[in-house]
């Protein structure tokens, strides 16, 4: 059952510069809702499933897409194959999902409380130690080191469930309506809105099937966006005179050498 509040987004993409785009929208992900008030705006963090389409494909993701998501989010792989716990990781994985839950919930509480005490403080009346609190390091889970993002692969998590799921993302996993309406429906299981974001990344030559596919799957009214890709960035016209651009610099030449690969399939 594939929810009706869901968006589909499809990016057709080359496969060398596929890991590279869907990065970008990881961290747009973290840093909309951080620009948003993070836990104070009352919107979950972000938290991501990755489906590769093989346990392979998963594996030689796993390291680049660490390196390049260290300091927002967390990655943690399901891949029995390569002899993970399911249960051990899924705790885990689900064990940042109530601490954060509960960072969500104090941060509110602090939120409301300093609203409180603005209001008693115009009408005069003394606040009783009711104040905003500053949340900038109360729990690790509001860090930006919390397990958001499980790489995994449609047969590693056949039959498990992730909760309060925001967005999932499909890596050039074959095009196939029951597998589409299962990785879609996991933002509509117990535990989730039913809302979110699903991304098909797919090469440019199957972005008219998708949308064929996503029509059968989930209705023509079907909320459906195309984006577009983003190439590798020329590092030529910064002035690496400045720290801010010296760090851009780096952060650019990382992604470079970790997400895009040769045509081949090697880094």
């Amino acid at each position: 059952m594939v929810p009706d509040g869901l968006v589909h987004r499809i990016l057709p993409v080359d496969r060398w510069q596929a890991l590279a785009n869907m990065v970008r929208l990881l961290r747009t992900n973290i840093q909309e809702w951080e620009d948003a008030g993070g836990f104070k705006s009352g919107t979950p963090r972000p938290r991501a499933v990755i489906f590769a389409a093989t346990n392979k494909d998963a594996r030689e993701a796993t390291a680049s897409l660490q390196n390049a998501l260290w300091g927002q989010h967390k990655l943690y792989a399901l891949l029995p194959e390569d002899g993970a716990m399911p249960l051990q990781v899924l705790e885990q994985f689900a064990g940042a999902v109530s601490a954060s839950l509960e960072s969500e919930s104090r941060a509110k509480q602090a939120s409301d409380s300093g609203k409180l005490g603005a209001l008693l403080s115009k009408s005069g009346v003394g606040a009783g130690g009711a104040s905003g609190a500053d949340d900038s390091g109360f729990d690790i889970w509001g860090a930006a080191t919390a397990p958001t993002v499980l790489l995994t692969t449609p047969s590693a998590a056949r039959g498990l469930d992730f909760s309060n799921l925001t967005h999932v993302y499909s890596l050039n996993v074959p095009l196939n309506d029951a597998e589409y309406a299962h990785q879609a429906g996991r933002l509509g299981r117990l535990g989730n809105l039913g809302t979110g974001i699903i991304t098909s990344v797919v090469e440019p030559s199957l972005e008219t099937e998708l949308q064929g596919l996503i029509g059968r799957v989930a209705g023509a009214k079907a909320n459906v966006e195309v984006l577009e890709v983003v190439e590798a960035e020329d590092l030529s016209g910064l002035d690496l005179g400045e720290a801010a651009s010296k760090d851009k610099a780096v952060r650019r030449l990382d992604d470079i050498f970790e997400l895009y690969t040769t045509e081949e399939g090697g880094q």
